[in-house]
């Protein structure tokens, strides 16, 4: 997030009249924009679990099969995806209103909170608050599909009922969704002026 949160400011201050006076540009640079984000973070996402898995095998950590762990770190990969794609998304919007740096504190900050759920001692609220947080659907451990409770069950590690793999990539499609629709309109109808 701290190094792709301002591709859009960037762009708009060095040829915000090229992509911003041609309506038909605007889209299709808007979607250049998120491909070129994706890809830095999906690089990132899969280097980070390749990385961390070697460790964990270093450690003695094991899986029942290599089918199991497999789709484990496939699952985190798309999960933690989807989630910082959003909160870029949402960082980058921002920079077009006002600095850069203040959106990208401000993404931060409401990151941040989304994450006080998994700090507070766990109750039914609190559960209700983890399944809908669009940050805590990346933490893999608490969900509840068998595959994921035959890992994490040896290492004492409570699910949540109803929170499954399925009900992650749903809430988060949700706000990606909203994100990316929000995305289009700003950039459909934004206006010229001297930013910093």
């Amino acid at each position: 997030m701290a190094t792709l949160g301002n591709v859009f400011s960037h762009d708009f201050k060095r040829c915000a009249v090229y992509i911003f006076t041609r309506k038909d540009s605007r889209l299709s640079w808007y979607f250049s924009k998120l491909y070129f984000i994706s890809l830095h973070i999906l690089s990132f996402l899969i280097t980070f679990v390749i990385t961390t898995t070697l460790f964990a095998l270093a450690n003695k950590f094991r899986v029942d099969s290599f089918i199991k762990g497999l789709l484990c770190c496939a699952i985190i990969v798309l999960l933690n995806f989807i989630s910082i794609m959003l909160f870029t998304i949402v960082a980058n919007i921002l920079s077009l209103y006002i600095s850069s740096r203040i959106s990208f504190l401000f993404t931060i900050t409401v990151w941040l909170i989304f994450f006080v759920p998994s700090f507070i001692s766990l109750s039914d609220f609190n559960y209700l608050l983890i399944k809908f947080s669009p940050v805590l659907q990346a933490v893999l451990s608490w969900h509840s599909d068998r595959f994921i409770v035959d890992i994490t069950g040896i290492y004492g590690i409570d699910s949540i009922n109803g929170f499954s793999i399925w009900w992650s990539m749903f809430i988060l499609a949700i706000y990606f969704s909203i994100v990316v629709i929000i995305g289009i309109k700003v950039v459909k109808n934004i206006e010229i002026f001297e930013r910093d």
